[in-house]
C-alpha cells in the first residue's frame, strides 16, 4: 500500500511541476518543446530518440505478441522455444502473423497521426492508469487476503480511485476529442 502511495505521490507531482513549468503549450513528443541553443544538439537528439524507439519497439511488442499467439495459435506452444526451434510450418505462420501485426500498428499510427495527442491519452486511460493504480491493488488484496482489514480498505480505496481517475480521462479525452 504505501509503495503505491509513495508511486502515486511521485508521478502526480512530477506531473504538476512539468505543467507549472511548461504550461499547456508542451508538444506530445517533449523533445520538440526542449529549446536547445545549438540546432545539431536538438537534431542529434532527436535521431538518438527514433534510434532508441526502432530499438526497443520488438522488446515492447513482444509481451503482447506472446498473449495474442497463444490466443491464435493455441497454448501448446512453448514459450521458450525459439522461432528457429519450431517447425517450419509454425515458424512460418508465427513470422507472419507477427508481420501483420507490426502491419497493422503501422496503419494505425498513419490514420491516427492527425489525433496522437487523443490516442495516447486513450491508451493511459484505458490501459496505463489501470496497469499502475488499479491492478496492484487488486493483486495485493488478492495475495493478502482480507485478514488485515485496515490493509484490505486501502488497497480498495487506491483501486477505487484508479477507477475514477481512468473514467475521468477516457472522458476528458472523449469530450476533447476534435
Amino acid at each position: 500500500g504505501i509503495c503505491i502511495a509513495i508511486a502515486t505521490a511521485i508521478f502526480f507531482s512530477t506531473g504538476i511541476l512539468g505543467y507549472l513549468t511548461y504550461g499547456p503549450r508542451v508538444d506530445t513528443i517533449v523533445l520538440l518543446s526542449i529549446a536547445v541553443p545549438n540546432p545539431n544538439v536538438g537534431s542529434m537528439t532527436e535521431v538518438l530518440y527514433c534510434i532508441a524507439l526502432l530499438c526497443t519497439f520488438p522488446f515492447q511488442l513482444l509481451p503482447a505478441t506472446r498473449i495474442l499467439e497463444r490466443n491464435v495459435f493455441g497454448s501448446n506452444h512453448s514459450s521458450k522455444q525459439l522461432v528457429g526451434q519450431a517447425p517450419h510450418r509454425e515458424a512460418v505462420l508465427r513470422s507472419s502473423f507477427r508481420t501483420c501485426v507490426v502491419v497493422a500498428l503501422a496503419v494505425c499510427a498513419f490514420a491516427l497521426e492527425s489525433h496522437f495527442e487523443h490516442f495516447v491519452s486513450l491508451v493511459g486511460a484505458l490501459c496505463c492508469i489501470p496497469l499502475a493504480f488499479v491492478y496492484p491493488c487488486f493483486a495485493h488484496a488478492a495475495i493478502v487476503g482480507t485478514e488485515d482489514k485496515g490493509v484490505f480498505l486501502a488497497d480498495c480505496v487506491m483501486g477505487t480511485i484508479g477507477l475514477v481517475l481512468a473514467i475521468f480521462s477516457l472522458a476528458e479525452n472523449i469530450i476533447h476529442w476534435d
